[in-house]
């Protein structure tokens, strides 16, 4: 057996382990393709309403939830603004008004 840094699951032949609860359902998810098929396993997906192979080999960490981490809840907010929009070009002003700055 190896250890493999990122994967949100791993398989080494009869073996089948994840890194958490949320991994455990896209591991869950590969069993039931494997098993059933690849409609069976989407159509799982969809119910709920998640992806059926999370995109770009997603590692274990979260940047979402280390936008998180900022104590005021102003400046939070602004994290949120950036995150539900990171295409937009967002100055320095912007995001000091939206923060109460």
């Amino acid at each position: 057996m190896r250890v493999e840094r990122d994967p949100v699951f791993v398989r080494s032949g009869r073996v089948w382990t994840s890194a958490g609860v949320t991994s455990g359902i896209d591991l869950a998810l590969a069993v039931v393709e494997e098993d059933l098929g690849r409609q069976v396993a989407l159509g799982l997906a969809r119910t709920l309403v998640v992806f059926l192979v999370r995109p770009g080999g997603q590692a274990q960490f979260s940047t979402q939830l280390a936008t998180q981490r900022a104590e005021r809840a102003e400046v939070r907010q602004v994290q949120y603004l950036v995150d539900a929009d990171p295409g937009r070009v967002w100055s320095l002003a912007v995001l000091a008004e939206r923060a109460g700055l």
